[in-house]
């Protein structure tokens, strides 16, 4: 038999009707003909069980209707494209995690938070589309789709990322725009198959350094945060070709240097590495106490990185200053008080905030 595509609506639907009130009849060729089926905005509430008589459908349109699925739609072993789209869906169909030859999946603009574990049966799932939902946490069951290619969860609350997400060594697409990220999920680091990541729209400060574990991604968005420093080590990205920074408060790369695209943006980058100018973080330390109380010792054991035992003789007089380099990007000014008191007269000055 010749399958042919067939846009079908409403009269469709009445022939799935009929045929579930009479369950034991033949089901027409007509309907064995149906590899297409197109029910978007026919303003219905449920799918006949009779939808299993379509024996030959590959795909399925049933966006903007308020559907509930009947068990017997996991009886479509062709069906490889499933929209169900604005739908108001509470809680995910539990159906659907029988069709193991589905390929695309679209759930957008829902009303879900939770997906069931069970959904690791759907071992054929590439593509799959959650945004606009109602998810406030990552979840888990996602983590264990290993073959999904393309992830979408935009416009929901999510402000973290499990690290079982390295679990998804196929994910190649993965769209986390308009969500509730305030730090950048160091877990995203660890999918080395990347090649499209959409971080736009949300509320990070900064980027990791190791987001150059990401040797295979090509696109990178990060439009309207709030960062303020690209990683100089991002200019070694040789496969990126695009990254969207607009609306952030850049400071380096300077904003009218980003505004330039991406070229200008690595050559910016490999000139801070060359000069070596580099920001860093120089941060001021203080050590306060009773005199005798180890405060030289706690400071010359980081300065040196072995411990070091201060001698009765050797103990700080008025102020003893160092440099601890912790970090090749953060280093410290250590002050190392006496502990006698006739040197704590002199620390509400450098300290007015003392109590």
């Amino acid at each position: 038999m010749a399958y042919r595509q067939v846009i079908a609506g409403r009269d469709r639907l009445n022939l799935l009707h009929r045929l579930q009130l009479s369950p034991q009849s033949k089901t027409p060729d007509t309907v064995l003909e149906w590899t297409e089926l197109d029910i978007r905005s026919a303003g219905i509430d449920n799918l006949p069980e009779s939808i299993d008589r379509c024996r030959n459908v590959k795909e399925i349109y049933a966006a903007f209707n308020r559907l509930s699925l009947p068990q017997s739609i996991s009886n479509l072993p062709h069906l490889t494209v499933l929209e169900l789209s604005v739908n108001a869906f509470t809680t995910f169909p539990i159906a659907l995690c029988d069709l193991t030859n589905l390929e695309k999946l679209y759930l957008g603009n829902n009303k879900l938070s939770d997906i069931p574990v069970d959904i690791t049966r759907m071992k054929g799932l590439r593509e799959f589309w959650l945004s606009h939902n109602a998810f406030t946490t990552f979840p888990m069951a996602l983590c264990g789709l290993t073959n999904l290619e393309e992830l979408y969860l935009s416009n929901n609350q999510l402000s973290d990322i499990p690290v079982d997400i390295t679990k998804m060594k196929g994910l190649k697409v993965f769209d986390l725009s308009s969500n509730a990220f305030t730090t950048f999920p160091i877990a995203l680091c660890g999918l080395t198959n990347l090649e499209q990541l959409e971080m736009g729209d949300n509320q990070l400060s900064d980027i990791p350094v190791d987001i150059t574990k990401l040797t295979e991604l090509k696109s990178l968005s990060l439009y309207n945060n709030k960062i303020t420093h690209l990683p100089p080590q991002m200019r070694n990205m040789g496969n990126l070709t695009e990254l969207d920074v607009a609306n952030n408060p850049l400071v380096q790369p300077p904003i009218q240097t980003a505004n330039r695209g991406l070229h200008a943006i690595k050559r910016y980058l490999q000139a801070l590495t060359d000069t070596k100018a580099i920001q860093s973080s120089r941060i001021q330390v203080s050590f306060l106490g009773e005199t005798e109380a180890g405060k030289t010792s706690i400071s010359r054991t980081l300065q040196l990185g072995q411990p070091a035992l201060t001698k009765k003789a050797d103990r700080t007089r008025v102020v003893e200053q160092g440099a601890w380099e912790a970090d090749q990007d953060i280093s410290f000014n250590i002050n190392d008080f006496g502990g006698h008191d006739v040197y704590k007269i002199g620390h509400p000055f450098l300290y007015p905030n003392m109590v």
